[in-house]
Protein backbone atom coordinates (compact mmCIF):
# COMPACT_ATOMS: atom_id res chain seq x y z
CA UNK A 1 0.00 0.00 0.00
CA UNK A 2 1.26 3.46 -0.85
CA UNK A 3 2.26 5.92 1.83
CA UNK A 4 -0.58 8.34 2.63
CA UNK A 5 1.86 11.26 2.38
CA UNK A 6 2.77 10.31 -1.19
CA UNK A 7 -0.31 10.33 -3.42
CA UNK A 8 -1.04 9.23 -6.98
CA UNK A 9 -0.63 12.75 -8.36
CA UNK A 10 2.90 12.96 -6.98
CA UNK A 11 3.64 9.43 -8.18
CA UNK A 12 2.50 10.34 -11.71
CA UNK A 13 4.80 13.39 -11.74
CA UNK A 14 7.79 11.29 -10.71
CA UNK A 15 6.85 8.63 -13.29
CA UNK A 16 6.70 11.30 -16.00
CA UNK A 17 10.22 12.45 -15.10
CA UNK A 18 11.59 8.93 -15.34
CA UNK A 19 9.65 8.08 -18.51
CA UNK A 20 10.97 11.22 -20.17
CA UNK A 21 14.54 9.95 -20.05
CA UNK A 22 14.68 6.15 -19.75
CA UNK A 23 14.99 5.69 -23.53
CA UNK A 24 16.59 9.06 -24.39
CA UNK A 25 20.11 8.26 -25.59
CA UNK A 26 21.65 11.74 -25.53
CA UNK A 27 23.09 13.71 -23.89
CA UNK A 28 24.90 10.89 -22.14
CA UNK A 29 27.91 10.83 -19.81
CA UNK A 30 29.83 7.61 -20.31
CA UNK A 31 32.20 6.28 -17.68
CA UNK A 32 33.74 3.41 -19.60
CA UNK A 33 37.24 1.94 -19.65
CA UNK A 34 38.60 1.51 -23.16
CA UNK A 35 41.00 -1.28 -24.02
CA UNK A 36 40.88 -0.80 -27.78
CA UNK A 37 39.05 1.04 -30.56
CA UNK A 38 36.49 -1.77 -30.52
CA UNK A 39 35.33 -0.61 -27.08
CA UNK A 40 34.03 2.72 -28.43
CA UNK A 41 30.29 2.26 -28.86
CA UNK A 42 27.11 4.27 -28.32
CA UNK A 43 25.42 4.05 -24.90
CA UNK A 44 22.64 1.77 -26.19
CA UNK A 45 25.31 -0.84 -27.02
CA UNK A 46 27.51 -0.37 -23.95
CA UNK A 47 24.64 -0.64 -21.45
CA UNK A 48 21.64 -1.81 -23.50
CA UNK A 49 19.26 -2.21 -20.58
CA UNK A 50 20.12 1.15 -19.01
CA UNK A 51 21.27 3.59 -21.68
CA UNK A 52 18.77 6.40 -21.15
CA UNK A 53 18.95 9.47 -18.96
CA UNK A 54 22.24 11.29 -18.49
CA UNK A 55 24.16 8.19 -17.45
CA UNK A 56 23.46 4.51 -16.84
CA UNK A 57 23.32 4.99 -13.08
CA UNK A 58 20.53 7.58 -13.37
CA UNK A 59 18.74 5.26 -15.77
CA UNK A 60 18.88 2.42 -13.24
CA UNK A 61 17.31 4.70 -10.62
CA UNK A 62 14.64 5.80 -13.11
CA UNK A 63 13.72 2.21 -13.93
CA UNK A 64 13.66 1.25 -10.26
CA UNK A 65 11.37 4.23 -9.60
CA UNK A 66 8.97 3.14 -12.35
CA UNK A 67 8.79 -0.44 -11.10
CA UNK A 68 8.32 0.75 -7.51
CA UNK A 69 5.56 3.19 -8.48
CA UNK A 70 3.81 0.50 -10.51
CA UNK A 71 3.99 -1.76 -7.46
CA UNK A 72 2.63 0.89 -5.07
CA UNK A 73 0.02 2.48 -7.36
CA UNK A 74 -2.01 -0.10 -9.24
CA UNK A 75 -3.66 2.62 -11.30
CA UNK A 76 -0.28 3.53 -12.83
CA UNK A 77 0.54 -0.01 -13.94
CA UNK A 78 -1.02 0.27 -17.39
CA UNK A 79 0.93 3.42 -18.24
CA UNK A 80 4.20 1.91 -16.99
CA UNK A 81 3.61 -1.53 -18.48
CA UNK A 82 5.58 -0.88 -21.69
CA UNK A 83 8.75 -0.18 -19.70
CA UNK A 84 8.40 -3.39 -17.73
CA UNK A 85 7.64 -5.40 -20.88
CA UNK A 86 10.64 -3.86 -22.64
CA UNK A 87 12.84 -5.09 -19.81
CA UNK A 88 11.34 -8.55 -19.98
CA UNK A 89 12.92 -8.84 -23.44
CA UNK A 90 16.14 -6.98 -22.56
CA UNK A 91 19.51 -8.41 -21.61
CA UNK A 92 18.94 -8.08 -17.88
CA UNK A 93 20.06 -10.84 -15.54
CA UNK A 94 17.34 -13.38 -14.79
CA UNK A 95 17.48 -12.49 -11.10
CA UNK A 96 16.42 -8.91 -11.92
CA UNK A 97 13.61 -9.94 -14.26
CA UNK A 98 11.86 -12.02 -11.60
CA UNK A 99 10.31 -8.85 -10.12
CA UNK A 100 7.17 -8.73 -12.23
CA UNK A 101 4.24 -6.43 -11.60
Amino acid sequence: MANADFDQSQAARFAALALDCVHKPYPNKIAHSLNSDADVKPPRELTPAFYGCYDWHSSVHGHWLLVRLAWLFRSLRSSLRHVVLWHAASPLPTSFRKWSI
